[in-house]
């Protein structure tokens, strides 16, 4: 080999040397900083998911005090914690990557549970006893709770490596997934303030969201202070995977405390659930209903009516239902929860509606309207055209006709396109609480 091929042959290799060191360093950097990533998504699943368990843990505890207590103070506290604990542990769970039905259901029966809660709390703190099937409720969900943690932390036990849990597996969240798909047939306590159809229908596809451009989390956070313009302590505690994707800001307003779910899609509230106290019950239920229609048109809900309300002193519980041309969808249901003190609008759910509102094929025909038949036993009060959710999964174009009898108050709901009568519900008088 010649000296000048010797040469040659170092040149390139001290070219390639460098070249490599050049690739080297960018690419270290990105393995680095990809670590780092990683580590953070680490952590915060890791920190989700032991909160979770710390919440209904604590939730399944005071839950346990309930019905053994006897002074009205110490039940009031014990119900307001695990109304407290029950909404954490939702925050928490959003942020653990879950999606679809299994989020959702989650959710509804962590909100069941936590809404029930904050009734009988109300109802302590007016003096009253709990009822035999209030305390057998309070029993169900103790143990409900205590079956969830359960699940949840042996699921927890499959996932930890090294003493950390590895984002991959709460990425996918199969075997958390299978723990909660337990919840999806319980027969809920069914709560005071559900109305007509509460729970809407089972198609999961947010058509209400369809074509609305995709927000920032930024964009997320300028919705939540052009709503509250007060706002304080703004910030950002991850995000909701499921159907209906959202960023979950916390904050607080006027001494309240609040979290909000805000669409990805649209940047619409589509829950928002506030902490706060009613000690003294000022505002009238008209005020209360007028409060929140005006506050759900301020977040892009127009042309609501309110078609159940429920006044338990402290709290008031009104379902709006979308409201065109006189006739009223039930399907495009949003519940709202008011403060009777200060008229401030404390929880918005408006999942239904984000489902469900959007162009329908619906025949609207009231060609068999003469042929509806009711009871001489029953004295009509009202009625109204609307459009219900059928078991099937599909909606019904009917007359709904409101009556009384025997000092019972009746819904019945009949098919306007055959005349045939399809649902009939009884409100009940339970110690003052109606349920439906």
């Amino acid at each position: 080999m010649t000296r000048k091929v010797k040469i040659i042959i170092i040149v390139l290799s001290v070219m390639l040397i460098a070249v490599a060191v050049a690739l080297a360093v960018p690419l270290g950097i990105y393995v680095g900083r990809a670590e780092a990533g990683q580590t953070k998504i680490n952590g915060v699943y890791e920190k989700s998911y032991y909160e979770v368990l710390d919440s209904l843990n604590n939730a399944e505890t005071k839950l346990s005090k309930v019905n053994v207590v006897s002074g009205a103070k110490v039940k009031r506290e014990l119900l307001a914690d695990v109304w407290k604990e029950c909404d954490v542990a939702v925050t928490n769970f959003s942020q653990l990557g879950m999606d679809g039905e299994e989020m959702e259901t989650i959710t509804k029966f962590l909100n069941q549970v936590g809404d029930y809660a904050y009734y009988l709390m109300g109802k302590t703190g007016a003096g009253e006893e709990l009822s035999v099937d209030e305390k057998n409720n309070v029993k169900r969900f103790y143990e409900l709770i205590g079956q969830l943690r359960s699940d949840l932390s042996a699921v927890g036990d499959t996932m930890v490596t090294g003493d950390k849990i590895s984002a991959d597996t709460l990425s996918d969240m199969t075997a958390v997934k299978d723990a909660i798909k337990n919840y999806s047939s319980i027969d809920y306590p069914e709560l005071i303030y559900d109305g007509p159809f509460s729970d809407g229908l089972n198609d999961r596809e947010a058509k209400f969201l369809e074509g609305k451009t995709e927000i920032t989390e930024e964009g997320a956070v300028e919705k939540i202070k052009q709503i509250f313009p007060d706002a304080t302590e703004i910030k950002t505690d991850g995000e909701s995977k499921a159907t209906i994707e959202a960023y979950v800001i916390s904050f607080k307003n006027d001494g309240t405390a609040y979290n909000a779910f805000v669409t990805k899609k649209g940047g619409y509230i589509a829950a928002l659930n506030g902490y706060g106290t009613t000690d003294n019950p000022q505002k009238t239920e008209e005020e209360c209903v007028d409060e929140a229609k005006n506050f759900l048109s301020s977040i892009g809900y127009t042309d609501m009516s309110e078609v159940w309300v429920y006044n338990n002193n402290s709290t008031v519980y009104i379902n709006f239902a979308y409201t065109d041309n006189g006739i009223v969808f039930y399907p495009d249901l949003i519940k709202v929860k008011v403060s009777s003190e200060t008229g401030k609008v404390l929880g918005v759910e408006a999942t239904n509606y984000i489902y469900n509102h959007g162009t329908r094929d619906v025949d609207y025909d009231n060609a068999a309207e003469g042929s509806i038949s009711i009871s001489g036993e029953l004295t009509v009060t009202g009625t109204r055209y609307c459009v219900i959710p059928t078991d099937w999964n599909e909606e019904v174009y009917c007359k709904e006709v409101t009556g009384t009898s025997e000092g019972l108050t009746y819904y019945l709901y009949f098919d306007l396109s055959t005349g045939e009568e399809i649902r009939a519900m009884v409100v009940i008088d339970e110690d003052g609480n109606k349920l439906i």
